[in-house]
């Protein structure tokens, strides 16, 4: 990707402490918030096992909440 800098960020800010779950990325379109994001998960999934990563569409506020829906489902979360 060529963006250790952006990705280094990335880890510091989500891994800091326990108390952060997430990380948004947000940017205008084609600056590559895609990309890095995708590099990102793979970094991560291959240094931390036990983490796991979602892809949420947040194009509009129905995917946003879909995606919450569709994931909660899969673990079985209740709420």
């Amino acid at each position: 990707v060529g963006r250790e800098s952006e990705l280094t960020k990335l880890e510091e800010r989500l891994f800091r402490d326990e108390a952060t779950r997430f990380v948004v990325i947000v940017g205008p379109g084609g600056i590559g918030k895609s990309q890095l994001a995708l590099e990102f998960a793979y970094q991560t999934r291959r240094k931390k096992r036990s983490c796991l990563v979602f892809w949420v569409d947040a194009s509009d506020m129905d995917r946003f909440d879909q995606g919450y829906l569709n994931i909660a489902k899969k673990l079985n979360i209740r709420g």
